[in-house]
């Protein structure tokens, strides 16, 4: 049993159907790192801004502490005169 003509391919085609799916491949795999990668830097200018807005807040509870022991102990040098 022989395969008619009409359906046989040529080897250059199927090499070539090869090629072209694999690029599709590679192509496709090359958006998804890059929708990745966009997502992670994203992901990680958020995390800083949390983060420096954190630090913003313990800075300003420390000046804030700091003003109160100076308020302390104003009163206790007024007094010493």
């Amino acid at each position: 049993m022989s395969i008619p003509r009409s359906l046989r391919t040529h080897p250059a085609t199927i090499s070539l159907i090869v090629v072209a799916v694999t690029l599709a491949a590679c192509a496709y795999y090359w958006a998804a790192l890059v929708k990745a990668q966009t997502e992670e830097m994203k992901s990680a200018r958020l995390r800083e801004e949390l983060r420096a807005s954190q630090l913003s807040g313990l800075a300003e509870q420390e000046v804030e502490a700091a003003l109160r022991d100076v308020d302390m102990a104003l009163p206790s040098l007024a007094w010493g005169r």
